[in-house]
């Protein structure tokens, strides 16, 4: 987990990162949540197999760069489908991620 984010900040001056954990995963979200990763959003769907299509939460770690957390601020429009559609319909996505971040 130190490696990825010190990537994210040394060579791409990121916001955050994120990672995608089924939602019945309790003991891996308990886990992310100790390194500081919190819950932005449900994605529906997300694990979609013929046995189920069990919904993941998406967790975001701010990095220093967003010094005000805009980055982990869960969305409006939350739980999103895991459709391209459902992801990207209106460009409410980049709507979202364009308000929470003016610069």
């Amino acid at each position: 987990m130190d490696y990825l984010e010190n990537v994210s900040v040394e060579l791409y001056d990121g916001y955050f990162v994120d990672l995608f954990v089924r939602v019945s995963n309790l003991l891996a979200i308990g886990m992310y949540e100790k390194f500081g990763y919190s819950v932005y959003r449900r994605v529906l769907g997300y694990y979609s197999s013929a046995d189920d299509g069990e919904d993941a939460f998406d967790m975001r770690k701010a990095l220093p760069r967003d010094v005000h957390k805009k980055s982990i601020l869960p969305l409006q429009s939350h739980p999103i489908s895991c459709s391209l559609r459902g992801w990207f319909a209106e460009g409410r996505l980049l709507e979202e991620w364009s308000r929470a971040n003016p610069n």
